[in-house]
């Protein structure tokens, strides 16, 4: 029985064709059981109050129901694009959405520079790496990444920052060789706690969330025959799509079961509302095209069921929220609002991440100058001085100093441009590449909230605070001064202390940037695969499914945060596609 529609769907290996041309028999029907929910650290932190008026849908044109089974994913992170990849698999044509503007992706996304002619410079102000659990499902799918050319191992030089000394320990890969730092050996993410490969995409984290949308777009190959159907996307214009030859017979009011031909997903679509129709058993996803002048919703479609794979979209004071799914009114599911309820007394941990660029020939520059001047010394790149790739920075104290707890030199992941391997980082010699050096900083949940008591997630009226240009660069000159005097200490705790070092490298900082993440980890994971109800067809999936915080707590996290969201999703799919075939009255 549904446990007012919190349950774990264990339903594996479905056959690839399309699950809607069957009626799932007794022995391989799906098995529902409710797993035990974690004690939640603080049970009334998103209090849900939504007036009824709020979640009356505006008049709108009226849509045509779908002619096959169609699913809607909201959000277009891994969690969603794992979704819309399964079901894809599957033989179910989905739609994502995803209001980013420029390419998918949520948190698995890069900042890129282009600077004139010059070559593009990224920086993985999301999520850091990739580090799957040896022999997991996901580590086969990030292998298949590996193969496509979008991800490879990232040889790194990881370890620790003692927070009070900010003395550096390696890691290693051998468990026995390693430092037992206070049982604090978790690190970021679990970083140092793995024992398998660290991955990273290529030549920045957003390949991946990109092949994975080109993947979904592929048209499925089959034998058919054109039919002509309605189909809403930015431009409302119709599409002609394929089906079998002998469609087999409407089992259900609304749907004509075809073979699909291809699926989409659809940047800078803005999802306001998700209504659901008892009646019709259909839903209506309602928003806005970020490119389109109109800020009145309109329709995107119809759907049979939907999966939101965004948080944001359940969470009343966010930018993402979308009205629809509780309040009251006959079409209210309440394992739908049940879900939602649980989804916002979830803790999330905001962070801010800090990027930094330093250009190593100004430190040349200046070691020329001092030449011509008479004056002798060596000048310190950042490349000759700081003796890690990746750090946790752990607290060896109750307390913990430092602001930061994850420092990464980004230009030495595979596949980024920087400093070449032939740079010799401190003589003041040409390094025969850009001579460039990124790095990127995670702050702690607790300096993000002191941040934002200066610069708040929300106004006085409690409406989200966009982040603004002047925004981020307030927050982020404030980060800089500190990420830089944690580096020197870093550098002299390694036994390469520099006169005038902090002068030095704020001289060859050449760009910094601020991202804010409002929502950056999840604190308290329900042990779940994936929410839902599956009388109104509907699924929730991400990282908060399963998954851990970062940098967080005493536990060792069971998977990291992106390998969770991934498998959520893959699991939210399998949901779906049950529910579909357990839906129909065909006997075929």
């Amino acid at each position: 029985m549904l446990n007012r529609g919190l349950t774990s769907l264990y339903h594996r290996g479905l056959p690839l064709f399309p699950v809607w041309l069957r009626s799932l028999p007794a022995t391989t029907t799906a098995t529902h059981c409710t797993l035990p929910m974690r004690s939640l650290l603080t049970m009334g932190a998103f209090a849900s109050s939504v007036s009824s008026r709020q979640n009356e849908r505006p008049s709108s044109p009226a849509l045509s129901p779908p002619v096959v089974p169609h699913v809607a994913v909201i959000g277009g992170g891994i969690a969603g694009l794992s979704a819309a990849s399964k079901l894809k698999k599957l033989e179910i044509p989905t739609t994502v959405f995803d209001m980013g503007t420029r390419v998918p992706g949520g948190r698995a996304c890069s900042r890129i520079l282009t600077e004139d002619s010059k070559e593009e410079l990224a920086f993985d102000h999301g999520a850091q790496f990739i580090a799957p659990r040896p022999g997991s499902e996901f580590e086969m799918e990030v292998t298949e990444w590996v193969k496509a050319g979008v991800a490879a191992p990232w040889q790194g030089r990881f370890g620790y920052l003692d927070s009070r000394t900010l003395k550096f320990t390696p890691h290693f890969s051998d468990p026995s060789r390693n430092v037992n730092h206070t049982g604090i050996i978790d690190g970021f993410c679990g970083i140092l706690s793995r024992t398998g490969t660290v991955y990273v995409g290529v030549p920045n984290q957003g390949a991946i969330t990109q092949h994975l949308a080109a993947t979904i777009k592929t048209p499925t190959t089959a034998t058919t025959k054109n039919i002509t159907m309605n189909s809403v996307d930015s431009g409302g214009s119709k599409t002609t799509h394929a089906a079998t030859t002998t469609p087999p017979a409407i089992p259900a009011p609304a749907i004509l079961k075809v073979h699909p031909t291809d699926s989409k997903v659809k940047i800078g679509h803005k999802v306001t509302g998700l209504f659901y129709n008892k009646t019709e058993k259909l839903w209506t996803v309602e928003g806005v095209p970020r490119s389109a002048s109109a800020t009145t919703p309109a329709p995107f479609g119809k759907f049979n069921a939907v999966v939101v794979a965004d948080a944001l979209v359940m969470l009343p004071d966010s930018a993402g929220y979308a009205r629809g799914l509780v309040g009251t009114g006959d079409d209210i599911n309440e394992e739908v609002e049940h879900t939602v309820e649980q989804i916002q007394k979830i803790n999330h941990q905001p962070v801010f991440s800090l990027l930094v660029a330093f250009d190593t020939n100004n430190a040349n520059t200046t070691l020329e100058k001092k030449k011509k001047e008479g004056k002798s010394g060596i000048v310190s790149t950042i490349e000759g001085i700081i003796p890690f790739d990746g750090a946790s920075v752990v607290s060896s104290e109750s307390t913990v100093p430092s602001g930061f707890q994850w420092i990464a030199r980004n230009s030495s992941k595979p596949g980024r441009v920087g400093v070449s391997e032939n740079s010799t980082g401190v003589d003041g010699g040409s390094d025969g590449g850009r001579g460039i050096s990124t790095w990127v900083a995670v702050t702690t949940p607790t300096r993000a909230r002191e941040l934002l008591k200066s610069w708040p997630l929300h106004t006085t009226k409690g409406t989200y605070n966009p982040q603004t240009h002047e925004y981020r660069d307030a927050v982020a000159k404030e980060l800089l001064d500190e990420f830089i005097e944690t580096l020197e200490k870093a550098a002299a705790a390694a036994g390469n202390e520099i006169k005038e070092s902090k002068m030095e490298l704020r001289s060859q900082v050449v760009y910094y940037h601020a991202q804010r993440w409002g929502r950056g980890f999840v604190e308290n994971p329900l042990e779940v695969d994936y929410l839902g109800s599956e009388t109104a067809l509907f699924a929730a999936c991400g990282d908060f499914c399963g998954g851990s915080g970062c940098g967080v707590g005493g536990k060792t996290p069971l998977v990291s945060p992106i390998e969770a969201a991934w498998l959520s999703g893959q699991n939210a799919a399998d949901a779906v596609a049950s529910w579909l075939g357990s839906n129909s009255n065909s006997k075929l």
